[in-house]
């Protein structure tokens, strides 16, 4: 984003929007991206621009339909930019009641004039002041983080979770929070006197469900912290340590992590084998694997405990040896519609196609690595989605054509409960566990042990 110009939350934020849909960008790496470039933007603008990005994406759905009965053209044709700026001014005029009308409507106005011309802002101008005019919704109709979702998208949650945690997944209200993975424990009060000395404002909870995980909202920017620096923690969400717990890595074991991507999951594991073992952290993208030495380091792990390795698994093995893995870890890539809380846009970017091409990627990817799995060894599959498509229905295909494996469904045990299997041998995570407002993606994760 250049700096000359009207640089503020509202500009920001249409910005980003504008990259999220014409790009298929990462909302929070573009917000991330936009507001560091906008160094000095207030406080208080950053949050609105955050509140905007992720309230229109979230809303998108009734945003357009509304926004469509007010344009003499279909919205998909108009100019990407000022689609962006219409949709975020619906949103703070529907959705956000401290905002007054008039400056959304003015300043709005100006920025599609400054980038894109006096056309295109006189149909902005004519357009929101019809809007403007018109009662906002009834704050019950909508939960403000609540998602909107395509009828087919509901369906599918429906279909693959049942009405109860399909609800779950797309009614639960959510705070901005932070789960921190502690690779030690026991340094756990002193983490929390570093984060409230640099955060006065923090609020610190334990996980419900993991001893050696807590909860932060208001922290501020925690990767910047004395406590991040000095490696007492790794910023991770709640539901991917989960499933990093349930893969049952055990001291000694030689593990592969297919798919490593940062190596979020292969620092964990690191810490479990402990030096008796190793971690193989392998992803199709060396810069993300360049960053687990660094991680490791940080945290005070001996690197030794992990090489990695760049591999596309969709074409082959590379130099990865066959039958001497204890435990192959493949989580897969995936829709991502388990975070939808975290990338809304997510919700226009999937559909059924993509969700068919995904599950056979991911069946390829299982049945390539089965083979590097020891005799009594396990695979594990995971995906960061609760779609059928991607979970249970690509479990039975790698059944089928695999006679020598057999389910062995991994369970937790902890203070807050029992997390176990369903009856098909799918154990699925999500945000019916959460118990409070630290909502946890959802997961599906199904482990085998290799005859």
């Amino acid at each position: 984003m250049k700096k000359a110009g009207l640089v503020n939350g509202r500009a920001v934020a249409v910005d980003v929007l504008e990259r999220v849909e014409k790009d298929a960008a990462f909302a929070k790496a573009a917000l991330e991206h936009a507001l560091c470039q906008a160094e000095r933007l207030a406080r208080q603008d950053k949050a609105l621009a955050t509140e905007i990005v992720y309230g229109t994406l979230r809303h998108q759905i009734p945003i357009d339909a509304e926004l469509a009965s007010y344009l003499r053209q279909p919205l998909h044709t108009t100019n990407p930019y000022l689609r962006a700026a219409l949709r975020a001014a619906l949103y703070q005029l529907r959705f956000l009641d401290r905002v007054p009308a008039y400056a959304v409507v003015s300043e709005t106005v100006t920025l599609v004039r400054k980038k894109r011309g006096a056309v295109l802002a006189k149909v902005a101008n004519a357009v929101l002041r019809r809007l403007s005019r018109e009662k906002k919704e009834d704050p019950s109709k909508f939960e403000i983080q609540q998602l909107n979702l395509p009828p087919w998208l509901q369906t599918l949650f429906e279909q693959s979770l049942g009405s109860e945690r399909a609800a779950c997944l797309s009614q639960a209200s959510v705070k901005p929070c932070a789960t921190l993975w502690l690779p030690y424990p026991e340094r756990q009060e002193e983490l929390r006197r570093m984060l409230q000395q640099d955060s006065p404002s923090a609020e610190i909870t334990p996980s419900r469900w993991l001893s050696d995980a807590l909860h932060v909202s208001q922290g501020g920017a925690l990767h910047q912290s004395t406590a991040y620096r000095e490696g007492h923690f790794n910023i991770q969400e709640e539901g991917a340590q989960i499933a990093s717990v349930l893969c049952g890595v055990k001291k000694g074991e030689y593990v592969l992590d297919a798919c490593a991507g940062r190596g979020n999951k292969s620092l964990r594991f690191a810490q479990s084998v402990g030096d008796s073992g190793h971690v193989t952290a392998v992803d199709i993208h060396p810069r993300k694997l360049a960053v687990i030495a660094k991680q490791m380091t940080r945290l005070g792990i001996d690197t030794s405990r992990v090489s990695t390795a760049a591999v596309d698994l969709s074409i082959g093995l590379g130099a990865l040896p066959q039958g001497q893995f204890d435990r192959v870890i493949v989580d897969a890539p995936c829709s991502g519609l388990g975070t939808l809380y975290r990338h809304p846009e997510r919700i226009q970017q999937t559909n059924l196609q993509s969700l068919a091409k995904l599950a056979e990627l991911q069946y390829q990817i299982l049945c390539r690595v089965l083979p590097l799995v020891r005799p009594g060894g396990y695979l594990v599959y995971i995906v960061c989605t609760p779609a059928r498509d991607e979970g249970i229905q690509v479990v039975e295909k790698v059944q089928r054509t695999h006679a020598h494996i057999r389910p062995d469904p991994p369970r937790l045990e902890s203070p807050a409960g029992v997390i176990s299997a369903d009856s098909d041998g799918m154990l699925r995570l999500g945000p019916w566990l959460s118990g409070d407002a630290n909502i946890m993606d959802a997961f599906q994760l199904f482990r085998w042990i290799v005859r």
